[in-house]
């Protein structure tokens, strides 16, 4: 969990955090490698058990020596070694995204896009009473302030960088917006929400970045501005299609740059954290709903799958791990 909110909150690139990325990789390649091996084990005394017809049961007698004893098994049971053998992951369902009959209109005057959606509107009640985030208690002084600057009906990505940004445009961002390049994970950038558990997750999706473009129907900016991005609903247990504008909530103090109030676009200018962040809050209801959670409901809200938590602790003689 270190590592990916160290990542998202800005230290991915420095020396220190290069050390902590390398020494977390080493870990998890020894892991995988100590189950590969029960594996391998497992499986090689599965095809010797079936092989040979029979199993043997070893044991300890009352003085400490080994004892060996044969136990009966049965040649034509092949379901021994299926139990034994590691088994293919099966593929990701994702449930069809909607079929779109109505025509895309695009506005001149409306630079981003034209639709609008009313099921979450660019209003204070879709944002809430967020809190922050409790591993910075330094950024609750700015939440105050920041939600009484919130810019009404919020801010396009195209109204905020690019040949069409305007007053909203970001400070020292040059470029165009999109909503794809790389998906890297280094990149990902927190905001004032305390979601570092949700955007710590984008960051771990983002080693696979076609897991990333695979929960988007559009593969670059809309041009009429609508979304339909695939979550999983971990309390329906079900995929869900989820609409959205690419309206972002934005603050801005009077005669000053502004930016986004939450996940923030990558150095790239992609601005695919920032949707999915906003899919995740209409999805619970309110962007404040989203302070506060844990890494495995984020990983099941974007994979599908059950999360396995471990728990490192340092000690003396090296670093254990904890299921």
């Amino acid at each position: 969990m270190f590592l990916f909110n160290a990542a998202v909150m800005g230290f991915g690139n420095s020396k220190w955090m290069d050390i902590i990325l390398d020494q977390f990789d080493a870990l998890v390649v020894n892991i995988a490698n100590s189950y590969r091996l029960q594996d391998v084990d497992a499986t090689n005394s599965g095809l010797l058990a079936v092989g040979l017809g029979e199993r043997n049961s070893c044991s300890s007698g009352a003085d400490g020596s080994l004892e060996v004893r044969p136990v009966a098994g049965n040649t034509a049971n092949t379901m021994h070694l299926k139990r034994m053998m590691p088994q293919p992951e099966p593929p990701l369902i994702f449930p069809d995204f909607p079929v779109r009959t109505e025509k895309v209109t695009v506005s001149k005057d409306l630079p981003g896009g034209s639709f609008v959606d009313k099921e979450f509107p660019a209003a204070p009640e879709s944002i809430g009473g967020v809190t922050g985030d409790d591993a910075n208690p330094n950024v609750g002084k700015y939440l105050q302030e920041m939600l009484h600057l919130v810019v009404p009906g919020w801010v396009r990505p195209m109204e905020m960088i690019g040949k069409h940004a305007g007053e909203y445009k970001l400070q020292g961002v040059t470029g165009e917006p999109c909503l794809f390049k790389h998906a890297s994970p280094r990149d990902i950038e927190q905001g004032y929400l305390g979601d570092c558990w949700l955007v710590s997750s984008f960051s771990a999706l983002a080693e696979y970045p076609d897991r990333v473009r695979s929960l988007f129907k559009q593969k670059e900016l809309a041009e009429d501005g609508r979304y339909d991005i695939r979550l999983y609903c971990p309390h329906e247990e079900e995929w869900k299609v989820i609409t959205i504008d690419d309206r972002i909530p934005y603050w801005q103090r009077p005669g000053r740059y502004g930016q986004p109030c939450f996940a923030k676009p990558t150095k790239e200018n992609e601005f695919w954290p920032c949707l999915l962040e906003k899919a995740c809050a209409k999805l619970v209801k309110a962007y404040y709903r989203l302070d506060g959670g844990f890494e495995a409901v984020a990983l099941e809200m974007l994979t599908g799958k059950p999360a396995i938590s471990f728990q490192l602790s340092l000690s003396g003689t090296g670093t254990h791990l904890r299921s």
